[in-house]
């Protein structure tokens, strides 16, 4: 067993699709499937199951993917805490990552940072986007990945891809990944964040726009609350894929696209213009591409490239 193998797998049990993650390993799929079979000889059981949308974990499959993670951010964080030792004098980037970009990626963005680690040391931040612009304008961190920023005069951003938004209900197979209607979608028992959230504001500009009417019946502070409340049946909610991905995997909940294009987001690249000038290349070219190329390739279909970090000044 090897740490290549830990990482193929890792990525295998976050698409659960050996194609879509070969296509992010950059790996043939024959290449990934042959390190699963190899890990799955080697530990004398089965790891994954095929079906007709991809494969599944089985019981040991989940208990190695957990631990699998744990191996890898634990080294992730060695490599780091041992190159500062080396380079105290490196400089340091705090960068805002949304929870739906941390829970799809993982403890994968920590490996993807030392892909600019000689130039600096990348400190990860966690939060709403609204709450990201927040930290920017007060210099807590240098830049970040949100959604839907505006634009200002402290910051630059450039446009990464556009994500659909999904209506998300008690657990129904025969309906999940089926395109759900604009009207549908706006039950009387919706659940969502914050009135500051991005996702509330889109819904409801959105509703007005086609004169529909929007009731949001929990106002909820946490994506966790709200997705204990779907799956109990108690409430709907629309929110992006990557903050119900694994529930919707699993089929804990009902996951539909909504057959609306207004209701779609975008990912920006927003920097502070107080961060050091010298690190934005190492930073546009390198970091942001590869953390894209992943974010991308779990979402699929349901996001569209824009031309590649168009700049958009604010």
């Amino acid at each position: 067993m090897n740490l290549k193998q830990l990482k193929y797998f890792i990525k295998a049990s976050e698409t659960e699709n050996l194609s879509r993650a070969a296509q992010s390993l950059n790996i043939a799929q024959t290449a990934l499937g042959l390190q699963i079979r190899n890990l799955e000889e080697e530990l004398g059981t089965e790891l994954i199951t095929r079906h007709s949308r991809g494969v599944g974990l089985t019981e040991a499959g989940r208990l190695f993917a957990e631990r699998a993670r744990q191996v890898q951010k634990l080294l992730d964080d060695t490599v780091q805490d041992i190159r500062e030792l080396a380079d105290p004098g490196r400089p340091r980037v705090n960068m805002g990552l949304t929870p739906s970009v941390m829970d799809l990626l993982g403890a994968r963005v920590f490996d993807l940072a030392g892909t600019i680690g000689k130039v600096a040391a990348v400190q990860f931040v966690e939060g709403l986007s609204f709450r990201l612009v927040s930290a920017l304008e007060t210099a807590e961190i240098d830049c970040a990945l949100a959604f839907n920023i505006a634009e200002d005069d402290h910051s630059s951003r450039y446009a990464l891809l556009e994500e659909r938004l999904f209506f998300v209900s008690a657990p129904d197979p025969e309906k999940s990944w089926q395109p759900i209607s604009l009207e549908e979608a706006l039950t009387p028992n919706l659940a969502l964040l914050s009135h500051r959230d991005m996702i509330w504001q889109m819904v409801d500009e959105t509703a007005q726009h086609y004169t529909l009417d929007m009731t949001v019946a929990f106002e909820v502070q946490s994506q966790s609350a709200i997705k204990k409340l779907v799956q109990q049946g108690a409430a709907t909610s629309i929110m992006p894929y990557g903050a119900m991905a694994e529930e919707a995997r699993k089929g804990l909940i009902c996951a539909r696209p909504i057959d609306c294009s207004r209701l779609s987001r975008t990912l920006y690249f927003v920097v502070s213009k107080t961060l050091d000038q010298r690190l934005l290349p190492a930073l546009r070219k390198v970091l942001v591409p590869a953390i894209l190329n992943e974010y991308s390739a779990l979402l699929g279909d349901y996001a569209v490239h824009l031309p590649a970090l168009a700049s958009a000044e604010g």
